[in-house]
């Protein structure tokens, strides 16, 4: 779930994530995705994801999650080089289709109503929220992998909050 909120990235991309893939360089990670993505071609540049490190708030630091996650899994991945291996013995590569899978059971389990929100919601959360938080498009766009003369986040992830202030507010103060 956290590397899927701090890079943006689709789910299919997670699933190519190799440990080999993965370099740390100065206080953040680079994973370079070694195979296709739905999004490349052999001419176009593969994603690269970032994981900075947070050494002022080590309890939210992804990187360390990361280097923990990549410690205890160790065990379970002596027949792939995949950074995510599934859960039940022999211990394969997890798919785009079990990483989504996992994703929306922490969705669920947070309270989310899963009826409604699908692991590719994580995707539009996070892009969503940097955007409110201040990052600029092109930042967001290079975080999700998309070119700059994509519109998707336009048209389909930065989508006003609604809340009950908001209706609340919006009938008091009609004209």
């Amino acid at each position: 779930m956290l590397i899927s909120l701090v890079t943006s990235h689709r789910v299919q991309t997670l699933s190519k994530i190799k440990l080999g893939d993965i370099k740390l360089f100065g206080s953040e990670y680079k994973i370079f995705i070694s195979e296709l993505t739905k999004t490349s071609s052999p001419n176009k540049q593969q994603p690269i994801l970032r994981i900075p490190r947070f050494n002022e708030k080590p309890e939210i630091c992804v990187a360390r999650t990361l280097e923990y996650y990549m410690k205890v899994t160790s065990p379970y991945r002596k027949d792939t080089q995949f950074l995510f291996p599934t859960y039940k013995k022999p211990h394969h590569r997890a798919t785009a289709q079990t990483i989504s899978r996992w994703l929306k059971d922490v969705l669920n389990k947070s309270g989310i109503d899963t009826s409604l929100f699908k692991a590719h919601s994580v995707r539009h959360a996070a892009s969503s929220a940097a955007f409110r938080a201040g990052a600029n498009i092109e930042c967001i766009r290079n975080a999700a992998g998309w070119t700059e003369k994509s519109n998707t986040f336009a048209k389909f992830y930065n989508r006003p909050l609604n809340t009950e202030k908001d209706f609340a507010e919006s009938v008091v103060l009609l004209e």
